[in-house]
């Protein structure tokens, strides 16, 4: 069990970096407005960055918690 917690954390920890740069790039061009992402893909990276933070801000947070 004490190697199984450090594990799962660094994995938790790749998992959301991956998540977080893959969020962070600009949703593809819609091909209807022009140049600009259309508003369900705006709307959907929100989302997503909102629980990429979420996951971030919980992460800290046990960080500090632990000894």
């Amino acid at each position: 069990m004490q190697l199984v917690v450090p594990i799962l954390r660094w994995f938790m920890l790749l998992l959301n970096v991956y998540e977080t740069f893959k969020t962070l790039k600009s949703p593809p061009l819609s091909t209807r407005n022009g140049a600009r992402p259309s508003i369900r893909a705006q709307t959907q990276r929100k989302r997503d960055m909102k629980g990429c933070l979420a996951v971030w801000i919980v992460w800290v947070r046990n960080q500090q918690d632990d000894p």
